[in-house]
């Protein structure tokens, strides 16, 4: 019987190192190229090794704006900061993958003085997010992330993962994937539509706003305070404006910030409001064009930065 069973260890061991070496071979294209955090949506790729940098940005789409359509290094330039962003956009981010890349960043050896966590109110209420099982469907195939994941808080882990693995092979990985960035974002909103706002808060949430996802999102954002604690990391969690102001479930998310801040120490910024029916400063309702950032970055970005670092 042990015999037997060393057997089965034995096949699923050479099976699975089988799977691994045909899906690296499959992504040598791919993962070859040049990436950095403006040219790429993923972020396996772009986590170096032992490297300090002066922040790390989390959060969904809009922490990603910071990085996207090169204005990472309008940003970097404006604070004088090296950062690096784990923002996950396209509907495949959400807090527990963001606590997972955080890990894998630690666990590469890399260190930070900051976390500026950039909330949006989905992440907290939409369960599709949790659920969607193309949420690491294009990171680079490394096993210390397959671990991380493995043994990480995300939910539907196994579609997560099978699809992780199973990209690899797919023509698009092998053949198109590679980096691609706009030199600036220069789109402008033509108008204020609130049948088009309460449209994308109808997509943003499918099921309205489901609390039981919001009280198991509450405690992986805990953890993820409480492992930039452990580490010896601050963290500041910003909301960014939009034209419309704020999303379903803010005050909500405002009253678990103002908890978070009384045990743990955390700042909380709100900038929802700040910049209401400035179209010219926007690509749609929600999303800061470069211009955007870029005025953003200097009127309130940099202010909590220089203040926190002369405390």
């Amino acid at each position: 019987m042990v015999r037997f069973l060393l057997k089965i260890a034995l096949f699923l061991i050479l099976l699975i190192g089988l799977i691994y070496s045909a899906a690296k071979v499959a992504s040598r294209n791919p993962e070859n190229k040049e990436y950095h955090n403006f040219n790429v949506e993923e972020n396996v790729i772009i986590t170096p090794k032992n490297e300090h940098f002066d922040f790390v940005m989390l959060g969904l789409s809009h922490a990603r704006n910071f990085s996207r359509h090169s204005n990472h290094q309008r940003v970097e330039k404006i604070l004088d900061r090296k950062f690096i962003n784990f923002g996950k956009g396209g509907g495949k981010g959400n807090i527990a993958n963001q606590l997972v890349y955080l890990k894998y960043f630690l666990s590469r050896g890399n260190t930070t003085d900051h976390i500026y966590y950039v909330l949006s109110m989905p992440m907290f209420f939409a369960e599709r997010l949790d659920e969607n099982a193309f949420t690491y469907q294009h990171e680079k195939l490394d096993p210390l992330f397959f671990y991380q994941v493995l043994t990480g808080p995300d939910i539907n882990k196994g579609e997560k993962l099978y699809t992780y693995v199973r990209s690899k092979f797919d023509e698009r990985w092998r053949k198109k994937y590679g980096p691609w960035s706009e030199k600036k974002r220069e789109k402008v909103l033509e108008k204020i539509d609130s049948t088009e706002i309460n449209r994308g808060f109808k997509l943003a949430y499918v099921n309205g706003l489901e609390f039981d996802t919001f009280e198991k999102n509450k405690k992986l954002m805990r953890k993820t305070v409480e492992l930039a604690k452990k580490n010896d990391i601050e963290i500041t969690f910003i909301v960014t404006p939009s034209t419309f102001g704020e999303w379903p479930g803010h005050k909500h998310v405002m009253d678990f910030m103002d908890k978070l801040h009384k045990k743990y120490g955390t700042e909380i910024h709100d900038f929802s409001r700040v910049y209401l029916g400035q179209k010219n400063l926007f690509y749609d309702h929600h999303h800061l064009n470069s211009d955007g950032v870029v005025i953003f970055t200097k009127e309130y970005l940099k202010p909590i930065i220089t203040k926190q670092k002369l405390k």
